[in-house]
């Protein structure tokens, strides 16, 4: 005589507005946390570069020297340690300016040094490619290459890799500028062959960065939005959504859809989450004891129950059909000995009392932002309480130790 009640459910606007603002927290902070990463990246890329741009005029003043032996030529030097911490952005960012500044100061001392030893000027022709190469940066240096201005005074194949679209101190790829060097070797009548070879190169390198950059924004957005990964391959997706998100690889077609059926089942689950906190709570106001592990095992099995201290053995079983949204309520009773006339009058008198809570709990449920819409309510007498075995149950002293203030004094008398 359980009298099974079903209705249906849904989260108000307020909590899908609190829902929705908690997905915006997050994604901005995975955002945020995105872009600490990249810059980190771009930072030590840039301190890599200019260690080598110190290196290259080391080596331009070493060269220099050995020519001219009679010449004394020295640069500044100042010791440049690495931050204790490379996670630290800014201290990357103190590091990158301290080995800039120094990287001027040295190109600015040897151009100083040059031009007095160039004085003499039966050297000036030999000097004038050793200025050259003194450079900011040297002409195998992807940023020199841009750096450089373009006229007819620079070789071809220098010209030709001004069009690589390179990231800030980033190196051209090796076996372009071979191929660059080979140009501007190359007698006239033989460089046609190879500047179209270099600059179909070239154009299949742009293409294929600027595809990795529609990758790379498009992974940084959805990253931004996973969720919590609950599982190995849900960290292994965002793992692989964070490499394209930074650029270092392309982004998969097969990530997207999974992507995509991740989050589905993600927004499903918080729905199912919030649900069954706002009916623990709810219940646990009202004066019931709910099963311990009440969430998890709504969200997870679908199945809960809860009771009251006087019930004295009877249960409300709660199912939630998560695709279809509804609730089914139905009294049970831990089997205990035969079926007689006293256990039919109790169990009646059990039913009476969950009928008349139950019209409550309602109210409770949607004044709490859980939308509730009976569908049916079957009248009592109309099927016999179901009997489970206790240990279905999951009602013991842990669960007592969850109920209101109201329900422990209940539980005493």
């Amino acid at each position: 005589m359980s009298g099974p009640k079903t209705a249906s459910y849904g989260l108000s606007r307020a909590l899908r507005r609190q829902l929705a603002e908690q997905e915006r927290l997050r994604t901005e902070q995975r955002r945020k946390e995105l872009e600490a990463q990249r810059r980190r990246q771009t930072l030590q890329t840039a301190i890599v570069a200019a260690r080598l741009r110190l290196d290259r005029l080391s080596d331009t003043l070493a060269q220099t020297a050995a020519q001219f032996p009679d010449e004394t030529l020295t640069l500044p030097q100042r010791t440049v340690a690495a931050p204790a911490s490379t996670d630290d952005n800014d201290l990357l960012q103190a590091q990158l300016d301290t080995l800039t500044a120094l990287a001027s100061e040295q190109e600015q001392a040897l151009h100083r040094e040059l031009a007095r030893v160039s004085a003499n000027a039966s050297l000036r022709a030999t000097l004038g490619a050793l200025l050259s190469e003194a450079s900011a940066e040297a002409p195998r240096s992807a940023a020199a290459v841009l750096a450089k201005p373009t006229t007819s005074a620079v070789p071809k194949g220098v010209r030709c890799l001004q069009r690589l679209d390179l990231n800030a101190g980033e190196q051209a790829p090796a076996a372009l500028l071979d191929l660059a060097e080979q140009l501007d070797r190359t007698s006239p009548v033989q460089s046609s062959v190879l500047a179209a070879e270099l600059s179909y190169q070239i154009q299949t390198f742009n293409a294929g960065r600027a595809a990795l950059r529609r990758d790379c924004a498009e992974a940084t957005e959805l990253f931004a939005g996973l969720p919590e990964p609950q599982s190995a391959d849900e960290r292994a997706l965002a793992a692989c959504l964070s490499r394209a998100a930074l650029g270092t690889e392309p982004l998969d077609p097969a990530v997207r859809v999974a992507v995509a059926d991740w989050q589905a089942r993600a927004a499903a689950r918080a729905t199912q989450q919030q649900a069954a906190q706002v009916l623990r709570e709810s219940l646990q106001e009202l004066g019931y004891e709910v099963e311990e592990g009440f969430t998890i095992l709504f969200v997870e099995r679908g199945m809960v129950h809860f009771t009251r201290p006087e019930w004295s053995g009877y249960y409300v079983r709660l199912r939630a059909n998560a695709a279809e949204q509804y609730l089914n309520f139905n009294l049970v009773r831990a089997a205990a000995g035969p079926e007689t006339l006293e256990q039919g009058r109790r169990d009646h008198e059990a039913e009476a009392c969950w009928c008349q809570g139950y019209r409550p709990l309602l109210e409770r449920l949607a004044a709490q932002g859980l939308s509730i819409q009976p569908i049916r309510e079957l009248p009592a007498g109309a099927m016999a309480v179901q009997t489970v075995e206790p240990a279905q149950l999951g009602l013991g002293k842990s669960s007592r130790d969850h109920q209101t203030p109201a329900a422990h004094q209940r539980s005493r008398r």
